[in-house]
C-alpha cells in the first residue's frame, strides 16, 4: 500500500514538473479579428473592422438585414467585366505582413456565392484588390470559365499552384471556408463536409509578400460575406 501511495506521488510530481516547465512558461500572444457585418457601415469603412472597398469598379457594395441563421450580410457587387473587393487595408499598407514565414494563424470566411455564371471569385488573402488575380495571394478560387469544382490556389509573382477540391459550389447555401498555417511555408485550406484533420494542402508559391484579408468578385461575381474571423498564436 505504502508503495503504491509513493508510485502514485512520484507520478503526480513529475506531472507537475512537465507542467511548470512546458506549460507555464509558455507565453502566448493572440491577435483576433471577428466581423458578423451586423453594424453596417462605419466612418472607416463597412462592419465593424472597416473593410475598404477596392477592385477596377464596383456596381455597389453594401449591407443587408439577410435571413436567419445569416442575418447582416454585406454584398458585393461588380460592374459588369471588372472587379469589385472588400479588404482589410490596401495595396500600399496591406494589413498582414509575411505570412508564410509566421505561421499559427487561422481563417475563416462564411460566403454565399450568387451566380455561377460568368463569375469569378476569390475568397483569402491578397497584395491588392485590383488585380485579376493579383500577383501575390492564398485564396479560395471559383472561376466559370475554367472550373468546375472549388479550387484552392497559392500564388507568388504571378506564379501559381493550385489543388481542385470536390465541391461543386452551389448559390442556393453559404459556404464555410478556412485557410490556416501550422508551419512556414506551407498553407492548408478546408470547408464544409471536410474534417479539419484532413485538409488540402499547398507548399509551392506561397507568397512572402504582405498581404490581406480579401473578398473578391469578377464580372457577373455577386458575393455575399456573412462572417470572418482571423487569428494568430505565436509563442515569445
Amino acid at each position: 500500500m505504502r508503495k503504491s501511495k509513493l508510485f502514485i506521488g512520484l507520478v503526480v510530481a513529475v506531472f507537475v514538473c512537465v507542467i511548470v516547465l512546458y506549460g507555464w512558461t509558455q507565453d502566448y500572444l493572440t491577435l483576433s479579428l471577428k466581423d458578423d457585418f451586423g453594424t453596417g457601415s462605419s466612418s472607416g469603412g463597412w462592419g465593424q473592422l472597416g473593410w475598404e472597398v477596392g477592385g477596377s469598379l464596383c456596381s455597389s457594395v453594401g449591407s443587408f438585414i439577410g435571413s436567419w441563421p445569416h442575418l447582416g450580410i454585406l454584398r458585393i457587387i461588380p460592374s459588369g467585366g471588372n472587379t469589385c473587393a472588400v479588404a482589410l487595408g490596401n495595396s500600399v499598407s496591406p494589413l498582414l505582413g509575411n505570412m508564410s514565414l509566421h505561421p499559427g494563424w487561422s481563417a475563416l470566411y462564411v460566403v454565399r456565392l450568387e451566380s455561377l455564371a460568368n463569375a469569378k471569385y476569390r475568397i483569402g488573402f491578397a497584395d491588392t484588390t485590383t488585380g485579376n488575380p493579383p500577383l501575390n495571394g492564398i485564396w479560395f478560387r471559383y472561376d466559370s470559365a475554367t472550373d468546375t469544382y472549388l479550387t484552392m490556389e497559392t500564388r507568388a509573382s504571378g506564379v501559381s499552384s493550385t489543388k481542385v477540391s470536390t465541391l461543386i459550389p452551389s448559390t442556393d447555401k453559404f459556404m464555410k471556408l478556412w485557410i490556416m498555417s501550422v508551419s512556414s511555408g506551407e498553407v492548408r485550406f478546408t470547408f464544409d463536409g471536410i474534417e479539419l484533420s484532413q485538409p488540402y494542402t499547398l507548399k509551392a508559391n506561397v507568397p512572402t509578400v504582405s498581404l490581406m484579408p480579401m473578398v473578391q468578385g469578377y464580372d457577373n461575381g455577386i458575393i455575399q460575406f456573412d462572417y470572418f474571423r482571423f487569428s494568430h498564436r505565436v509563442a515569445r
